[in-house]
């Protein structure tokens, strides 16, 4: 492997931060949910989402906090309205998450509003560009496009 020069690596931590600051959709004027969500509460609602059934350690670890951070934010979550909980009938222990009908719409508007984003950013490229990006920037994330 070659090595890495200091001015590429800068040359990232500003893109990312740029990026970072450009499209954080909970501080956008207009976002239909920037009054409703902080950055955590959107990376929960997203997950449970995903996930239903799933539990709090399940968020906790997806989030990477620790599970009295995550209880808190599903406390938030739960008073919003846009998360039920609820026990097994085998464990009562088990409290199950999914998103309520409420926390879906929510939900469904902050993908649109991400999937507009990258639109936008999507579209300062050409087909190739676009190509090229999305490739590298999964590997980078680590995602099996």
């Amino acid at each position: 492997m070659t090595k890495i020069r200091k001015s590429q690596v800068e040359a990232v931590r500003k893109a990312v931060d740029a990026l970072t600051r450009a499209y954080k959709i909970a501080e956008r004027p207009g976002s239909c949910v920037s009054s409703k969500l902080n950055p955590s509460d959107m990376h929960a609602l997203l997950y449970i989402m995903r996930n239903p059934g799933c539990i709090a350690s399940d968020v906790a670890c997806y989030l990477g906090v620790v599970p009295t951070t995550a209880s808190t934010i599903l406390d938030r979550l739960s008073k919003r309205g846009l998360v039920s909980r609820s026990r097994t009938e085998e464990n009562r222990r088990i409290v199950k998450l999914a998103a309520t009908a409420e926390g879906e719409k929510t939900a469904a508007a902050l993908l649109a509003e991400q999937e507009g984003q990258c639109e936008e950013m999507l579209s300062r490229l050409d087909p190739c560009e676009r190509d090229a990006f999305v490739a590298l920037i999964g590997k980078v994330a680590d995602l099996k496009l």
